[in-house]
């Protein structure tokens, strides 16, 4: 009897290769080893010596991993919204019909960072739910996309909202009701949001939402979370990127980033920030962070603090204060 075979699909183009690198490293780090990953690459324009790399350093982690390379152009999606400067969020709406040799496959985007078994995960297919994935808590986008939808006749309630970062597909459901169609039908009336909130629409009644453990997202994560074994999401805050601002931050969760990627790469923590940014931008925005951790320690900064954590969750302010420097070896 054969092992069974766990179908992940990643999208990336040339630009965004460093967070697929990391995404699949980690998924394959924390795998159980006794199934067979197939990661099904969708390509924007990854260069082959990456692609090369990214197979090698995965099968260190995994020996039982598989790839596959799908080209995907963005004339295919020409007419939707730009998502960070690009099409590929729209290509998981490919999946149901590029891998036709499939009836599952676990979706996610390349801003990941996994530290928990995806096989767990696996185990919560369905045959009679279409599509799983965990909450989403964004009031803005409930407001907006929200908004959008009721003038248009659709449902929508902020209790089933999910976030395709993490988008665990039934490709057979949705092949044999033709949900994928009905998501290019729905892009085609120009709605002001990605293909989020058109597998909302399309997959409405038949989601299942599991654990927040299986995403993340950043800003909310305490270290009892990421201790427990958790799935990180860096939402709008990419990690390999020089933080925006000069109030902004290096903060620990970008080191546990970089330091999969350093291991991964055989490098250092050191090494691997200063692929993406200068030394200066480096010791400024880290040097803010413990300058503020520090402060808050000895209680000087009192009602600055949610000003400085440009949010209300106590969650964000928690994980400053209690720090994560056991994790950060």
């Amino acid at each position: 009897m054969g092992r069974e075979k766990i179908e992940i699909a990643l999208a990336s183009d040339a630009g965004y290769f460093c967070g697929l690198f990391v995404t699949a490293c980690s998924i394959a780090k924390y795998a159980s080893k006794d199934v067979v990953l197939r990661f099904n690459i969708l390509d924007g324009g990854i260069k082959g010596e990456d692609f090369a790399l990214l197979e090698n350093v995965v099968a260190r982690y995994h020996k039982r991993s598989e790839f596959r390379r799908f080209a995907i152009t963005g004339d295919l999606f020409k007419d939707c919204l730009l998502w960070h400067g690009n099409h590929m969020t729209y290509a998981r709406l490919l999946l149901p019909d590029l891998l036709n040799d499939a009836d599952y496959c676990i979706y996610c985007d390349v801003d990941f960072l996994w530290m928990r078994d995806i096989a767990e995960l696996w185990a919560e297919r369905r045959e009679d739910v279409a599509l799983i994935s965990t909450w989403d808590g964004a009031k803005s986008t409930w407001d907006v996309d929200g908004e959008w939808l009721k003038e248009h006749g659709f449902d929508f309630s902020p209790d089933d909202y999910f976030c395709a970062g993490l988008t665990f597909f039934n490709l057979k459901y949705f092949r044999e009701h033709a949900l994928h169609k009905r998501c290019f039908a729905l892009l085609k009336l120009k709605p002001p949001f990605n293909d989020q909130t058109v597998l909302y629409i399309a997959t409405k009644g038949k989601t299942k939402l599991v654990s927040l453990c299986w995403q993340r997202i950043h800003q909310y994560i305490t270290p009892d979370m990421i201790a427990e074994g958790a799935v990180i999401h860096y939402a709008g805050a990419i990690p390999w990127k020089v933080p925006k601002g000069a109030a902004s931050l290096l903060r620990d969760l970008d080191l546990l980033w970089h330091r999969m990627n350093a291991e991964a790469r055989g490098i250092t923590v050191w090494q691997s920030l200063r692929k993406y940014m200068s030394a200066g931008n480096i010791v400024y925005h880290r040097g803010l962070r413990n300058v503020l951790y520090w402060l808050n320690r000895i209680h000087c900064l009192g009602w600055l603090k949610w000003m400085l954590c440009k949010t209300s969750h106590k969650g964000v302010w928690d994980f400053w204060e209690m720090g994560m420097a056991r994790i950060i070896k």
